[in-house]
Protein backbone atom coordinates (compact mmCIF):
# COMPACT_ATOMS: atom_id res chain seq x y z
CA UNK A 1 0.00 0.00 0.00
CA UNK A 2 2.86 2.30 0.83
CA UNK A 3 4.36 1.70 -2.84
CA UNK A 4 0.95 1.85 -4.54
CA UNK A 5 0.44 5.10 -2.62
CA UNK A 6 3.40 6.66 -4.25
CA UNK A 7 2.19 5.69 -7.48
CA UNK A 8 -1.46 6.76 -7.33
CA UNK A 9 -3.37 10.30 -7.96
CA UNK A 10 -6.78 9.50 -7.86
CA UNK A 11 -7.84 11.48 -4.71
CA UNK A 12 -10.13 8.13 -3.02
CA UNK A 13 -7.72 5.14 -3.95
CA UNK A 14 -5.01 7.63 -2.87
CA UNK A 15 -6.38 7.77 0.64
CA UNK A 16 -6.98 4.37 0.89
CA UNK A 17 -3.49 3.03 0.43
CA UNK A 18 -2.46 6.28 2.48
CA UNK A 19 -5.01 4.46 5.48
CA UNK A 20 -4.00 0.97 4.52
CA UNK A 21 -0.58 2.18 5.70
CA UNK A 22 -1.37 4.49 8.45
CA UNK A 23 1.46 2.85 10.80
CA UNK A 24 4.12 3.78 8.29
CA UNK A 25 2.48 7.43 7.52
CA UNK A 26 2.21 10.75 9.39
CA UNK A 27 -1.11 10.64 10.94
CA UNK A 28 -1.68 14.18 10.02
CA UNK A 29 -1.03 13.36 6.06
CA UNK A 30 -3.80 10.17 6.53
CA UNK A 31 -6.40 12.44 7.93
CA UNK A 32 -5.65 15.17 5.53
CA UNK A 33 -6.72 12.60 2.79
CA UNK A 34 -9.07 10.72 4.25
CA UNK A 35 -10.60 14.62 4.58
CA UNK A 36 -10.75 15.28 1.06
CA UNK A 37 -11.63 12.06 0.36
CA UNK A 38 -14.91 12.13 2.62
CA UNK A 39 -15.24 15.47 1.79
CA UNK A 40 -15.62 14.83 -1.93
CA UNK A 41 -18.05 11.73 -1.01
CA UNK A 42 -20.25 13.89 0.07
CA UNK A 43 -20.31 16.76 -2.44
CA UNK A 44 -20.95 13.50 -4.90
CA UNK A 45 -24.38 12.67 -2.65
CA UNK A 46 -22.03 9.58 -1.22
CA UNK A 47 -23.08 9.52 1.98
CA UNK A 48 -22.35 6.23 3.12
CA UNK A 49 -18.55 6.21 2.02
CA UNK A 50 -18.15 9.83 3.49
CA UNK A 51 -19.27 8.87 6.90
CA UNK A 52 -16.80 5.55 6.86
CA UNK A 53 -13.75 7.69 6.09
CA UNK A 54 -14.71 10.38 8.47
CA UNK A 55 -15.02 7.11 11.18
CA UNK A 56 -11.18 6.09 9.86
CA UNK A 57 -10.15 9.46 10.95
CA UNK A 58 -11.58 9.27 14.55
CA UNK A 59 -10.23 5.94 15.29
CA UNK A 60 -6.52 7.20 13.66
CA UNK A 61 -4.23 6.92 16.89
CA UNK A 62 -2.48 10.71 17.97
CA UNK A 63 -5.18 12.18 16.11
CA UNK A 64 -7.22 14.82 17.32
CA UNK A 65 -10.17 14.82 14.92
CA UNK A 66 -10.87 18.47 13.74
CA UNK A 67 -14.19 20.10 13.96
CA UNK A 68 -14.82 20.11 10.11
CA UNK A 69 -14.36 16.55 10.21
CA UNK A 70 -16.90 15.72 13.11
CA UNK A 71 -19.42 18.30 11.34
CA UNK A 72 -18.83 16.72 7.64
CA UNK A 73 -19.43 13.08 9.30
CA UNK A 74 -22.81 13.88 11.42
CA UNK A 75 -24.08 15.43 8.22
CA UNK A 76 -22.78 12.51 6.58
CA UNK A 77 -24.36 10.43 8.98
CA UNK A 78 -27.54 11.79 8.90
CA UNK A 79 -27.83 12.49 5.27
CA UNK A 80 -27.46 8.49 4.76
CA UNK A 81 -30.27 8.14 7.19
CA UNK A 82 -27.99 6.97 10.38
CA UNK A 83 -27.97 9.44 13.04
CA UNK A 84 -25.33 11.86 13.03
CA UNK A 85 -26.53 13.46 16.43
CA UNK A 86 -23.08 12.44 18.30
CA UNK A 87 -20.38 13.69 16.14
CA UNK A 88 -22.50 16.96 15.57
CA UNK A 89 -22.63 17.35 19.74
CA UNK A 90 -19.14 16.86 19.98
CA UNK A 91 -18.48 19.60 16.58
CA UNK A 92 -20.71 21.98 18.86
CA UNK A 93 -19.48 21.52 21.72
CA UNK A 94 -15.81 22.47 21.32
CA UNK A 95 -16.79 25.37 19.10
CA UNK A 96 -19.04 26.99 22.12
CA UNK A 97 -16.43 26.10 24.58
CA UNK A 98 -14.16 28.37 22.24
CA UNK A 99 -16.79 30.95 21.76
CA UNK A 100 -16.39 29.79 18.08
CA UNK A 101 -20.54 30.37 17.33
CA UNK A 102 -20.07 30.83 13.41
CA UNK A 103 -18.56 27.18 13.31
CA UNK A 104 -21.16 26.06 16.44
CA UNK A 105 -24.12 27.18 13.71
CA UNK A 106 -22.21 25.05 11.08
CA UNK A 107 -22.64 22.57 13.34
CA UNK A 108 -26.41 22.87 14.55
CA UNK A 109 -27.46 23.47 11.01
CA UNK A 110 -25.26 20.39 9.28
CA UNK A 111 -27.27 18.22 7.24
CA UNK A 112 -30.39 20.54 6.65
CA UNK A 113 -32.90 20.46 5.51
CA UNK A 114 -32.47 16.66 4.18
CA UNK A 115 -31.76 15.16 7.51
CA UNK A 116 -34.95 17.02 9.04
CA UNK A 117 -37.06 15.01 11.15
CA UNK A 118 -41.00 15.90 10.46
CA UNK A 119 -41.70 15.88 13.65
CA UNK A 120 -38.78 18.51 14.89
CA UNK A 121 -35.37 18.06 16.67
CA UNK A 122 -35.08 19.35 20.47
CA UNK A 123 -31.63 18.36 20.28
CA UNK A 124 -30.73 20.04 17.49
CA UNK A 125 -33.20 23.24 18.67
CA UNK A 126 -31.48 23.86 21.96
CA UNK A 127 -28.20 23.81 20.11
CA UNK A 128 -29.39 26.32 17.72
CA UNK A 129 -30.71 28.84 21.01
CA UNK A 130 -27.37 28.78 22.69
CA UNK A 131 -25.74 30.22 19.87
CA UNK A 132 -24.62 34.24 19.90
CA UNK A 133 -26.91 35.52 17.35
CA UNK A 134 -24.62 38.50 17.35
CA UNK A 135 -21.24 37.05 16.67
CA UNK A 136 -22.77 35.35 13.20
CA UNK A 137 -22.63 36.98 9.71
CA UNK A 138 -25.77 39.16 8.70
CA UNK A 139 -26.52 35.26 6.51
CA UNK A 140 -25.58 32.64 8.47
CA UNK A 141 -28.14 34.66 11.57
CA UNK A 142 -31.29 34.92 9.24
CA UNK A 143 -30.44 30.92 8.53
CA UNK A 144 -29.89 30.04 11.97
CA UNK A 145 -33.21 32.31 13.18
CA UNK A 146 -35.31 30.84 10.06
CA UNK A 147 -34.31 27.29 10.89
CA UNK A 148 -35.22 28.32 14.88
CA UNK A 149 -38.87 28.99 13.49
CA UNK A 150 -38.57 25.89 11.74
CA UNK A 151 -38.09 23.49 14.54
CA UNK A 152 -40.39 25.34 16.87
CA UNK A 153 -42.86 24.62 14.08
CA UNK A 154 -42.45 21.02 14.05
CA UNK A 155 -42.47 20.41 17.26
CA UNK A 156 -45.64 22.40 17.62
CA UNK A 157 -44.35 25.29 19.86
CA UNK A 158 -46.54 27.45 17.95
CA UNK A 159 -45.44 31.04 19.73
CA UNK A 160 -42.04 29.81 19.51
CA UNK A 161 -42.17 29.52 15.95
CA UNK A 162 -43.88 32.75 15.13
CA UNK A 163 -41.54 34.78 17.31
CA UNK A 164 -38.62 33.08 15.40
CA UNK A 165 -40.49 33.98 12.48
CA UNK A 166 -41.29 37.71 13.34
CA UNK A 167 -37.18 37.93 14.22
CA UNK A 168 -36.34 36.53 10.40
CA UNK A 169 -38.64 39.29 9.53
CA UNK A 170 -36.59 41.95 10.68
CA UNK A 171 -33.35 40.15 9.58
CA UNK A 172 -34.49 39.83 5.97
CA UNK A 173 -32.59 42.35 3.67
CA UNK A 174 -34.26 41.34 0.55
CA UNK A 175 -37.57 39.84 -1.10
CA UNK A 176 -36.91 36.45 -1.41
CA UNK A 177 -35.44 36.52 2.76
CA UNK A 178 -38.99 38.12 3.73
CA UNK A 179 -40.91 35.53 1.86
CA UNK A 180 -38.79 32.87 4.08
CA UNK A 181 -39.12 34.82 6.94
CA UNK A 182 -42.89 34.58 6.57
CA UNK A 183 -43.49 30.93 5.78
CA UNK A 184 -40.82 29.62 8.12
CA UNK A 185 -43.81 28.78 11.00
CA UNK A 186 -45.64 27.31 8.42
CA UNK A 187 -46.15 24.23 10.04
CA UNK A 188 -47.06 25.79 13.68
CA UNK A 189 -50.83 26.46 14.23
CA UNK A 190 -51.92 30.29 14.56
CA UNK A 191 -50.30 32.04 17.93
CA UNK A 192 -53.04 32.70 20.24
CA UNK A 193 -53.26 36.36 18.59
CA UNK A 194 -53.81 34.99 15.44
CA UNK A 195 -50.99 34.75 12.30
CA UNK A 196 -50.22 38.01 10.62
CA UNK A 197 -50.58 37.64 7.04
CA UNK A 198 -47.87 37.44 4.51
CA UNK A 199 -48.11 40.80 2.32
CA UNK A 200 -48.29 40.01 -1.10
CA UNK A 201 -45.37 41.67 -2.22
CA UNK A 202 -42.88 38.87 -0.31
CA UNK A 203 -44.22 36.42 -2.30
CA UNK A 204 -42.75 37.14 -6.07
CA UNK A 205 -39.98 35.14 -5.92
CA UNK A 206 -40.18 31.57 -7.45
CA UNK A 207 -38.87 29.58 -4.48
CA UNK A 208 -41.46 31.32 -1.99
CA UNK A 209 -44.12 31.08 -4.18
CA UNK A 210 -43.80 27.35 -4.75
CA UNK A 211 -43.42 26.54 -1.27
CA UNK A 212 -46.47 29.27 -0.54
CA UNK A 213 -48.64 26.52 -3.27
CA UNK A 214 -47.31 23.35 -1.11
CA UNK A 215 -48.83 24.77 1.94
CA UNK A 216 -52.03 25.73 -0.14
CA UNK A 217 -52.23 22.11 -1.33
CA UNK A 218 -52.24 20.63 1.78
CA UNK A 219 -54.29 23.52 3.75
CA UNK A 220 -57.14 22.73 0.84
CA UNK A 221 -56.90 18.83 1.45
CA UNK A 222 -57.18 19.43 4.90
CA UNK A 223 -60.22 22.25 4.19
CA UNK A 224 -61.91 19.29 2.12
CA UNK A 225 -61.49 20.72 -1.30
CA UNK A 226 -59.93 18.17 -3.59
CA UNK A 227 -60.14 20.21 -6.62
CA UNK A 228 -58.13 22.98 -5.26
CA UNK A 229 -55.75 21.21 -3.58
CA UNK A 230 -55.10 19.57 -6.96
CA UNK A 231 -54.72 22.62 -8.88
CA UNK A 232 -52.49 24.63 -6.19
CA UNK A 233 -50.22 21.09 -6.03
CA UNK A 234 -50.21 21.18 -9.82
CA UNK A 235 -48.31 24.43 -9.99
CA UNK A 236 -46.40 23.71 -6.83
CA UNK A 237 -44.86 20.62 -9.01
CA UNK A 238 -44.15 22.91 -12.23
CA UNK A 239 -42.14 25.62 -10.05
CA UNK A 240 -40.21 22.86 -7.85
CA UNK A 241 -39.68 21.45 -11.53
CA UNK A 242 -38.20 24.57 -12.39
CA UNK A 243 -35.82 25.22 -9.43
CA UNK A 244 -34.59 21.85 -10.05
CA UNK A 245 -35.24 21.58 -6.09
CA UNK A 246 -35.06 18.11 -5.15
CA UNK A 247 -36.47 18.88 -1.97
CA UNK A 248 -39.39 19.99 -3.27
CA UNK A 249 -39.75 17.56 -5.96
CA UNK A 250 -39.75 14.86 -3.43
CA UNK A 251 -41.97 16.22 -1.57
CA UNK A 252 -44.73 17.07 -4.98
CA UNK A 253 -43.94 13.26 -5.63
CA UNK A 254 -44.78 11.81 -2.23
CA UNK A 255 -48.21 14.59 -1.81
CA UNK A 256 -48.99 13.11 -5.89
CA UNK A 257 -49.62 9.55 -4.15
CA UNK A 258 -52.00 10.63 -1.64
CA UNK A 259 -53.85 12.88 -4.47
CA UNK A 260 -54.09 9.32 -6.55
CA UNK A 261 -55.03 7.63 -3.39
CA UNK A 262 -57.54 9.97 -2.93
CA UNK A 263 -58.75 9.40 -6.40
CA UNK A 264 -59.17 5.76 -5.68
CA UNK A 265 -56.27 4.74 -8.54
CA UNK A 266 -54.63 2.34 -5.50
CA UNK A 267 -52.09 0.91 -8.24
CA UNK A 268 -51.10 4.46 -9.39
CA UNK A 269 -50.78 5.97 -6.42
CA UNK A 270 -48.26 2.98 -5.22
CA UNK A 271 -46.62 3.55 -8.38
CA UNK A 272 -45.89 7.12 -7.38
CA UNK A 273 -45.37 6.24 -3.93
CA UNK A 274 -42.45 4.25 -5.23
CA UNK A 275 -41.39 6.77 -7.56
CA UNK A 276 -41.28 9.01 -4.47
CA UNK A 277 -38.87 6.95 -2.48
CA UNK A 278 -36.45 5.99 -4.98
CA UNK A 279 -36.05 9.80 -5.98
CA UNK A 280 -35.72 10.66 -2.16
CA UNK A 281 -33.20 7.91 -1.37
CA UNK A 282 -31.12 8.72 -4.54
CA UNK A 283 -30.70 12.28 -3.12
CA UNK A 284 -30.51 11.62 0.60
CA UNK A 285 -33.17 12.67 2.24
CA UNK A 286 -33.30 10.91 5.34
CA UNK A 287 -37.55 10.60 5.63
CA UNK A 288 -37.72 8.83 2.39
CA UNK A 289 -38.24 5.33 3.66
CA UNK A 290 -40.36 6.72 6.48
CA UNK A 291 -42.73 8.22 4.05
CA UNK A 292 -42.49 4.73 2.03
CA UNK A 293 -43.88 3.02 5.08
CA UNK A 294 -46.42 5.85 5.95
CA UNK A 295 -48.06 5.47 2.67
CA UNK A 296 -47.82 1.52 2.97
CA UNK A 297 -49.01 2.05 6.44
CA UNK A 298 -52.20 4.02 5.59
CA UNK A 299 -53.23 1.52 2.42
CA UNK A 300 -53.33 -1.69 4.93
CA UNK A 301 -55.06 0.19 7.53
CA UNK A 302 -57.83 1.51 5.70
CA UNK A 303 -58.14 -2.05 3.96
CA UNK A 304 -57.87 -3.95 7.15
CA UNK A 305 -54.74 -5.49 6.17
CA UNK A 306 -52.34 -4.70 8.70
CA UNK A 307 -50.85 -8.35 8.67
CA UNK A 308 -49.86 -8.17 5.07
CA UNK A 309 -47.16 -5.16 5.85
CA UNK A 310 -46.22 -6.97 9.91
CA UNK A 311 -42.81 -8.55 8.49
CA UNK A 312 -41.49 -5.08 6.78
CA UNK A 313 -42.44 -3.28 9.97
CA UNK A 314 -40.63 -5.76 12.36
CA UNK A 315 -38.01 -5.59 10.38
CA UNK A 316 -37.78 -1.68 10.45
CA UNK A 317 -38.76 -1.64 13.79
CA UNK A 318 -35.46 0.51 15.53
CA UNK A 319 -36.06 2.99 13.06
CA UNK A 320 -39.69 3.39 13.18
CA UNK A 321 -39.50 3.10 17.01
CA UNK A 322 -37.33 6.73 16.71
CA UNK A 323 -40.70 8.99 15.62
CA UNK A 324 -44.14 9.38 16.94
CA UNK A 325 -45.90 8.62 14.00
CA UNK A 326 -43.97 5.76 13.38
CA UNK A 327 -44.31 4.19 16.80
CA UNK A 328 -47.90 4.63 16.57
CA UNK A 329 -48.09 2.77 13.41
CA UNK A 330 -46.34 -0.36 15.78
CA UNK A 331 -48.73 0.06 17.79
CA UNK A 332 -51.81 -0.64 15.87
CA UNK A 333 -49.71 -3.13 13.63
CA UNK A 334 -48.66 -5.13 16.71
CA UNK A 335 -52.61 -5.16 17.91
CA UNK A 336 -53.55 -6.65 14.30
CA UNK A 337 -50.85 -9.55 14.16
CA UNK A 338 -52.07 -10.54 17.93
CA UNK A 339 -49.34 -8.96 20.85
CA UNK A 340 -51.98 -6.84 21.78
CA UNK A 341 -50.58 -6.51 25.11
CA UNK A 342 -47.60 -4.28 23.46
CA UNK A 343 -49.29 -2.47 21.18
CA UNK A 344 -51.72 -1.14 23.68
CA UNK A 345 -48.82 -0.44 25.81
CA UNK A 346 -47.14 1.54 23.06
CA UNK A 347 -50.15 3.19 21.83
CA UNK A 348 -51.09 4.78 25.20
CA UNK A 349 -47.49 6.08 25.32
CA UNK A 350 -47.66 7.50 21.91
CA UNK A 351 -51.09 9.34 22.79
CA UNK A 352 -49.41 10.97 26.33
CA UNK A 353 -46.80 12.06 24.13
CA UNK A 354 -48.64 13.23 21.55
CA UNK A 355 -51.05 15.25 24.10
CA UNK A 356 -48.09 16.53 26.22
CA UNK A 357 -46.28 17.52 23.76
CA UNK A 358 -48.67 18.45 20.85
CA UNK A 359 -45.85 18.28 17.82
CA UNK A 360 -46.46 18.53 13.77
CA UNK A 361 -47.27 15.14 13.93
CA UNK A 362 -49.71 14.68 17.48
CA UNK A 363 -52.77 14.59 15.22
CA UNK A 364 -51.78 11.92 12.71
CA UNK A 365 -50.56 10.00 15.66
CA UNK A 366 -53.57 10.18 18.31
CA UNK A 367 -55.82 9.47 15.34
CA UNK A 368 -54.05 6.21 14.14
CA UNK A 369 -53.88 4.75 17.85
CA UNK A 370 -57.97 5.99 18.46
CA UNK A 371 -59.16 2.87 18.06
CA UNK A 372 -56.54 0.72 20.33
CA UNK A 373 -56.57 3.54 23.01
CA UNK A 374 -60.46 2.77 22.84
CA UNK A 375 -60.11 -0.46 24.22
CA UNK A 376 -57.34 0.39 26.57
CA UNK A 377 -59.35 0.66 29.35
CA UNK A 378 -58.25 4.27 30.44
CA UNK A 379 -61.79 5.95 30.20
CA UNK A 380 -58.94 9.15 31.10
CA UNK A 381 -57.39 8.82 28.17
CA UNK A 382 -59.96 8.14 25.86
CA UNK A 383 -61.79 11.60 26.49
CA UNK A 384 -59.14 13.23 26.33
CA UNK A 385 -57.95 11.82 23.16
CA UNK A 386 -61.38 12.77 21.94
CA UNK A 387 -61.04 16.19 22.90
CA UNK A 388 -57.73 16.48 21.46
CA UNK A 389 -59.54 15.60 18.09
CA UNK A 390 -62.53 17.14 18.49
CA UNK A 391 -61.70 20.75 17.26
CA UNK A 392 -60.48 19.34 13.90
CA UNK A 393 -63.88 17.10 13.27
CA UNK A 394 -64.64 18.73 10.26
CA UNK A 395 -61.43 18.42 8.52
CA UNK A 396 -59.23 15.75 6.99
CA UNK A 397 -55.80 15.24 8.32
CA UNK A 398 -52.52 15.03 6.06
CA UNK A 399 -49.57 13.85 7.42
CA UNK A 400 -46.40 16.26 7.65
CA UNK A 401 -45.42 17.74 4.11
CA UNK A 402 -47.84 15.04 2.58
CA UNK A 403 -46.57 11.76 3.21
CA UNK A 404 -49.90 9.99 3.89
CA UNK A 405 -53.33 11.20 4.04
CA UNK A 406 -56.00 9.59 6.34
CA UNK A 407 -59.02 11.27 5.35
CA UNK A 408 -61.83 12.89 7.92
CA UNK A 409 -60.95 13.38 11.07
CA UNK A 410 -64.36 12.60 12.32
CA UNK A 411 -63.85 8.92 11.39
CA UNK A 412 -61.12 8.56 14.67
CA UNK A 413 -63.40 10.75 16.50
CA UNK A 414 -65.96 7.82 16.12
CA UNK A 415 -63.47 5.23 17.95
CA UNK A 416 -63.26 7.14 20.91
CA UNK A 417 -66.96 7.57 21.20
CA UNK A 418 -68.84 7.31 24.11
CA UNK A 419 -71.85 4.96 23.09
CA UNK A 420 -73.09 4.00 19.78
CA UNK A 421 -74.88 7.14 19.01
CA UNK A 422 -71.97 8.91 19.27
CA UNK A 423 -70.09 6.64 17.04
CA UNK A 424 -73.45 7.22 14.42
CA UNK A 425 -73.14 10.55 14.37
CA UNK A 426 -69.57 10.80 14.16
CA UNK A 427 -69.38 8.21 11.18
CA UNK A 428 -72.11 9.80 9.53
CA UNK A 429 -70.01 13.00 9.93
CA UNK A 430 -66.90 11.47 8.06
CA UNK A 431 -69.64 10.23 5.27
CA UNK A 432 -70.43 14.10 4.85
CA UNK A 433 -66.98 15.39 4.78
CA UNK A 434 -65.89 12.87 2.39
CA UNK A 435 -68.56 13.52 0.08
CA UNK A 436 -67.32 17.02 0.20
CA UNK A 437 -63.88 16.53 0.10
CA UNK A 438 -64.60 14.64 -3.49
CA UNK A 439 -62.18 11.71 -2.63
CA UNK A 440 -63.32 8.80 -3.96
CA UNK A 441 -61.26 6.53 -2.01
CA UNK A 442 -62.77 8.22 1.42
CA UNK A 443 -65.89 8.24 0.15
CA UNK A 444 -65.98 4.19 -0.25
CA UNK A 445 -64.41 3.93 2.55
CA UNK A 446 -66.50 6.03 5.04
CA UNK A 447 -69.37 4.58 3.88
CA UNK A 448 -68.38 1.12 4.38
CA UNK A 449 -67.18 1.66 8.40
CA UNK A 450 -70.72 3.44 8.65
CA UNK A 451 -72.37 0.35 7.14
CA UNK A 452 -70.35 -1.86 9.25
CA UNK A 453 -71.59 0.20 12.32
CA UNK A 454 -75.28 0.28 11.66
CA UNK A 455 -75.12 -2.97 9.82
CA UNK A 456 -77.30 -1.05 6.79
CA UNK A 457 -76.70 -2.84 3.52
CA UNK A 458 -78.32 -0.07 1.40
CA UNK A 459 -75.06 2.30 2.86
CA UNK A 460 -72.95 -0.72 1.43
CA UNK A 461 -74.43 -1.33 -1.72
CA UNK A 462 -73.78 2.44 -2.25
CA UNK A 463 -70.28 2.22 -1.12
CA UNK A 464 -69.68 -0.33 -4.07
Amino acid sequence: HEQAFDLETELHRRAEHCFQASSRMPVELTAKLLQASAEAYLAESEWRRAARQCERIDGLRGNDTSVEVLITWAEALDLSGRDGAEARSRAFDRCVANADWERAAAAALSGLPGAEHTGGDPVRRSQLERIRLDALAPGLRFRVVCQLSRLSSLEGDANAAHHWSAVALELADDEAERATAHITADNAPPPSAGRPPVPPDTLNTAGSQGRIRQMQAISAFEANDLGESRERHHEFVERAEQLADPLRIWHARCFSAVLAMGDGDLARSLELAESAYEFGTQHGFREAASARVAHLFVDALDRNALDSIAPMFDQARNNLSRSLIGQAALSVVDVAQGTEERGRAMAVRVANNALDSPGSMALPAIAIVASVVAEAGDEKLRRRCRRFLAPFESTSIVMGFGIGALGPCSRFIAELAGDAEERTDSLMRSVSLADQLGARYWRVLCRLRLADHVDDSTIRDVAR
